[in-house]
Order: C-alpha cells, then structure tokens, then sequence
C-alpha cells in the first residue's frame, strides 16, 4: 500500500537516500542545487513523494515560485533545464502525479504545475515540446573523444586556440567565481538580459562544487587574463555545463571551444559517462548545429504542464521588451542591479 507524502529535500534525509539509486537522478535532484535555489531566491523546496514501507518509491521535487504579478506555480524546477521524474516502476509514476493533482487542487491557490521532462505514462498533464538536448558519451579515451568531433568547427578551433597560447585550468576558488563574473557580466549585458545575482554563484560554489558536485573550467590569454569560462555540475554519473561565459574581445582566439574541450577532458577524467551541453530550443539552429558537432546525440525534451499549457509569458515580456534595452545600452551597474531584483522571476 502507497502512501502519499511530502517532504523537505533539502534537510530529508531519505531524499538524499533515494536519488543516490535512482539511475535517472542528474545534478538538479541534489538537495545542494535546491538549498542554491532557495538561499538565494526564497523559494520554497518541497518533494512529492510516494512511500512503501518507509521508503520513497517514486518523487518529484519541486519549488514554488510567483510571478511579478503575485502568480504562483509549483516548478519542477526553477532554472533547471531538465528534471526527471523519479520512480522505479512506471505505474508508481502514474499513481504518482495523479496524486499530486490532487494535492494541486487541494492547495487550490495555485496557479499552474510545471514538470520539466517528458513522461513515458498517460497523464492528465499537457505536454509540449519546444528544446531538445544534446547529450555526448564519454566511455572512451581522452583521444577518441577528440577524434569524434567536427574537423572543422571543433578540432581546428581547439588546436589554434592552443597553438596561440592559451591554457586551461581547474580552479575551484572564491577567486574563479570572481573571474567568471566579470566575463559573464559582459556577456550578459551585450544580450540585454538581467545576470544573476553573484551571491547566487557563491551559493552554487558553496552548495554543489565544495560538496565534489562539480568545478569550474578557466581559459587563460598568454597575458595572464581570463577570457573564457564554464561552471559544471554532475550527479550520478552526469555532467552538466551548467554556465559558460567568454571575452568577446579574445574570441578570434577561439577560448569558447578550449573551455568546452577542457570541461570534457576533466569531466572524463573525473570519471563522469555522459556530458550535457543544456537545453536548446529547436528554433535555435545555429546553436543546435553548434552542438552537434561536438559528437552528441540529440534527444527531445518535453515540458508537462497542468491544468494548461504555458503560453506566453507576461514577466518574458517584461524583461525582453522593456528592461532588455535598458541593459543593453546601460552601464553595467545596471545589468547588475536588475538582476538582484528581477532575476528570480525569469524562472
């Protein structure tokens, strides 16, 4: 007989228990990645789960967010670009998110339940597909990983990049998150999008790198200046660049792809089978034909809604429209500070 809870992942320590057998569990089930998430937003964490004898059988976490306008919605989860429903059997999964319909209507001031990955049951969820992943295998040696990728685009990049001097290293420092945020800042003014707070970063150094949950891949210019870099993030045998920023005044150098190389390198050599690029949507050809050179497989990635789909996004709107230009053509103070107050709505 099930029975139907739920729990705080962060401080459960039988959350902790169950994603540590759970194949599908990647870095975003870590209690690390939802202490980051609450430490720095407020959002509140919670897992539904299914029990059996004291034992999770099947769980989703979760963390509930509001939008700019007082909406709230359960989010499986913010920032994440994809969160596997946990379970063991298919139908503990299907007794599972009815339940936690039930417990959606229950609440009953909830606006919208997100789940980001497809299911493989039916369900009362609303399905939609608009990014895929690209994903690259890491079983082999160092030296057939490079041979696999695109001539061209990937290896000729990497060797120029190597043969102008540049080098790479692993640095898990207070200093390295300092260096990526400098770069990051450029990067993300020149889009016209809010950056995240630096505290958020600190937060993610603290609660998954300090835990051996990930590192941080620098890019150095013979002078010494950082011009690229990437944070990681693994679980269970998988790795995600998590975030990745380069000078965009070195990019002749070709820093991005080295960074990239070198995050794969360690990542095989730090035993990791599988290598995320993070979520692309479709519409993004140049990125998804970017990734793909890279020796990946490509694979769909479906959203679950409930009761409806997403539809356009009033925040989206507001950041995009109004405040993007704003950053843009602002100093970088402002960048910054749109960030501390807005960043947490860009769920």
């Amino acid at each position: 007989m099930s029975e139907f809870v739920v729990i705080d992942p962060i401080t459960d320590e039988k959350w902790g228990q169950f994603i540590s057998k759970c194949p599908q569990a990647n870095m975003f089930h870590l209690p690390g990645w939802m202490k980051t998430l609450k430490d720095q937003y407020g959002f509140s964490a919670f897992a539904c789960c299914l029990f059996t004898d004291g034992d999770i059988k099947a769980g989703i976490p979760f963390c509930e967010t509001k939008s700019i306008t007082g909406k709230k919605k359960w989010i499986s989860l913010p920032f994440s670009d994809f969160v596997p429903p946990l379970y063991f059997k298919e139908n503990d999964l299907e007794e599972l998110l009815k339940e936690i319909i039930s417990y959606y209507k229950k609440e009953g001031n909830i606006n919208k339940i997100e789940i980001r990955y497809q299911f493989p049951v039916r369900s009362e969820f609303i399905s939609v597909e608009s990014d895929v992943l690209y994903i690259r295998d890491l079983s082999m040696p160092n030296e057939e990983i490079f041979s696999s990728f695109g001539k061209n685009p990937v290896q000729r990049p990497i060797k120029k990049a190597i043969k102008s001097g540049l080098t790479y290293e692993i640095n898990n420092s207070s200093e390295s998150i300092e260096e990526f945020y400098r770069i990051h800042l450029i990067t993300r003014q020149k889009l016209g999008v809010p950056i995240q707070p630096k505290k958020f970063f600190i937060h993610f150094l603290e609660n998954i790198i300090m835990k051996e949950n990930g590192f941080i891949v620098l890019v150095k210019h013979p002078s010494g200046k950082v011009i690229s870099a990437g944070i990681l993030a693994g679980f269970n045998g998988n790795v995600s660049i998590k975030y990745s920023a380069s000078d965009r005044d070195y990019l002749e150098f070709r820093p991005n792809n080295l960074m990239f190389w070198a995050s794969i390198e360690a990542s095989n050599d730090k035993g990791y089978k599988t290598y995320d690029f993070g979520k692309t949507a479709i519409k993004q050809e140049s990125l998804c034909q970017f990734k793909s050179y890279w020796g990946t497989r490509r694979e769909k990635l479906g959203y679950n809604f409930y009761p409806e789909a997403e539809e356009q996004k009033e925040d989206s709107f507001i950041l995009n429209k109004i405040i993007g230009p704003m950053i843009k053509f602002g100093p970088k103070f402002v960048c910054r500070a749109i960030g501390e107050l807005l960043y947490k709505y860009s769920v």
